[in-house]
């Protein structure tokens, strides 16, 4: 199958590792052409020249993200949806509706038929790190959010000063150093509901304890609960993947998590061991190319959207006046018209 994949440029050299990865996976079983907001003109031509099968359009209200409305109306493919602002003309025009977890699918059952939603794993490919850090007095925790570093160190602070033995690594943009010489990932992420887990993800990649907040994008993992150290929300009998921080509590969550990780080496062993069993089952590269595959070809199978069920000024070319007016001398400009 011909891919048409398009995507902003990556922001950060995290972004772009992801991105190498997950082409680099899908392209094992089909050709995989990345588009973004300097190269996307090149599609019209290589789309006329050979056909796609289909198009994968990665959609956010982000200026960046601007470029792919050119093409996702003309050109009905797959939608991946990063944001619902300003989304409600894309997802109707859209074969399949891509979501990055059940909850978020959800909220966009008002707007698609549910045969057109599908749910995408998140992934990460595998962090090289030691598989159990070196023993020490400290108990390195790392913050892999810029956005959460001056929650973490106040948190930090009121850890250390109820006795926790704990210090704070900063990721610099660094994260693979971070996650190495860590011993607890901290990965808060939000609001957005569709924020990939990339983050928290390397972090179980690497066999770490993780602290994430608890929202729709991790509703479904098995975690625990700082402020009860019971599990919170589990499905059947799965062994907790990470510590889930309330964000109304956020602080004060982070704090608990802090002191009873930094006192308890047999609980981070275990959920670092749990971390790492539940990414090797759920979120590799592999996984997640091998679920787009199955996505791609159900896409395939369904027809676009009707132009008549869209506004029109999606569809117009923008020549519709010009012709108009060259209608009323009888004149067309079209090389194949007859």
């Amino acid at each position: 199958m011909r891919v048409a994949w398009f995507r902003p440029s990556p922001v950060s050299a995290l972004d772009a590792r992801i991105a190498t990865a997950f082409e680099t996976e899908l392209s094992r079983s089909h050709t995989v052409d990345a588009f973004d907001e300097r190269t996307a003109n090149d599609f019209v031509w290589k789309h006329f020249r050979a056909p796609y099968d289909v198009c994968l359009y990665e959609w956010s209200h982000a200026p960046r993200h601007r470029f792919v409305g050119a093409y996702l109306f003309h050109y009905p493919g797959v939608l991946l949806v990063r944001s619902l602002v300003g989304a409600r003309h894309a997802l109707a025009a859209s074969r399949l509706v891509v979501m990055g977890n059940s909850s978020a699918a959800e909220l966009v059952r008002l707007d698609v038929p549910a045969e057109r939603i599908r749910v995408a794993p998140q992934f990460a490919e595998p962090i090289d790190a030691p598989a159990s850090p070196p023993p020490g007095s400290v108990v390195r925790f790392a913050v892999l959010d810029a956005e959460h570093v001056q929650i973490a160190k106040r948190a930090m602070a009121r850890g250390r000063a109820s006795g926790a033995a704990a210090a704070l690594v900063e990721s610099d943009d660094d994260v693979d150093h971070a996650i190495h010489d860590a011993d607890v990932v901290i990965a808060l992420q939000g609001p957005t509901f569709a924020e990939p887990l990339t983050p928290a993800l390397l972090g179980m990649s690497a066999g770490r304890p993780v602290i994430v907040s608890e929202a729709e994008a991790t509703a479904d993992w098995p975690t625990l609960d700082p402020q009860t150290w019971l599990p919170r929300g589990l499905v059947g009998n799965e062994s907790p993947v990470a510590v889930s921080i309330d964000p109304r509590d956020e602080e004060h969550s982070l704090m608990l998590a802090i002191r009873r990780l930094s006192a308890d080496a047999s609980l981070r062993a275990q959920l670092g061991t749990a971390a790492r069993r539940w990414w090797e089952t759920h979120a590799t590269p592999k996984h997640a190319a091998d679920s787009w595959s199955r996505i791609l070809e159900d896409a395939v199978s369904i027809a676009p959207p009707r132009p008549s069920d869209l506004p029109a000024h999606l569809t117009a070319d923008g020549t519709t006046f010009v012709r108009g007016i060259l209608g009323e001398f009888g004149v067309v400009v079209d090389l194949f018209d007859s």
